[in-house]
């Protein structure tokens, strides 16, 4: 499987759509997977223009439970950022779990982009765009490579490539509308007496702030 091309696919669509702060949370270091990901995401980005920023990865172990953690550790952090790019689905979905609790929604404040296009990934909510395996093909290359085998003729490791589907868990970064009340005296009123307004204005995606129900979120 082309894992460099396909992790290429999956951050190009989210710097194609105009996000420049992608995050990306990476399978175990010990995993060739992993590794072959990682360096698709940091070749989009260099192809971009864009130097690799290790203060946007994170490792997680494939589990929906690390990609939980990693989002909540980035969050925690400060980081800046407005997508996501997880080696897996299934952290794909922890990450979503995280920016859910913190008040934030995909993709209207966070793009989320998996890997695998497992079968939940379509009923996620929203659907998760991800990048799809070719299981029937796989599965038809393991059969032919165990029958070479029987037959003493050596492997050769097929390269399968990958499918970006394109589902509802991304879209271009928008301006953040942060909600600030600000206090205007009421016609009619004694003076001294006010009421609330509330007032909205623009804030740059790029800061990733996020106000919810006046509380600040980075």
């Amino acid at each position: 499987m082309a894992n460099v091309e396909g992790a290429c696919k999956a951050t190009r669509h989210l710097l194609d759509m105009g996000h420049r702060r992608v995050a990306h949370i990476t399978g175990l270091r010990t995993h060739s997977d992993a590794v072959a990901r990682r360096a698709g995401y940091e070749r989009a980005l260099e192809e971009a223009g864009l130097a690799p920023d290790p203060a946007l990865v994170r490792e997680g172990d494939f589990e929906e439970q690390s990609g939980l953690a990693a989002a909540e550790s980035l969050m925690q952090a400060g980081t800046p950022f407005t997508a996501i790019f997880a080696a897996n689905d299934q952290m794909a979905m922890g990450a979503q779990l995280a920016l859910f609790r913190r008040g934030l929604e995909v993709p209207r404040d966070v793009s989320l982009v998996g890997f695998d296009d497992q079968p939940s990934a379509a009923y996620a909510c929203p659907p998760l765009t991800s990048l799809r395996q070719p299981a029937a093909e796989m599965g038809r290359a393991a059969v032919l490579a165990l029958v070479d085998e029987l037959r003493g003729k050596p492997f050769v490791q097929p390269i399968f490539d990958t499918e970006l589907v394109v589902r509802a868990s991304t879209a271009p970064p928008a301006t953040l509308k942060a909600r600030r009340a600000v206090r205007t005296p009421l016609e009619g009123r004694p003076r001294g007496t006010e009421r609330m307004s509330e007032r909205f204005t623009d804030i740059p995606v790029d800061r990733y702030v996020t106000i919810v129900e006046g509380r600040r979120i980075i």
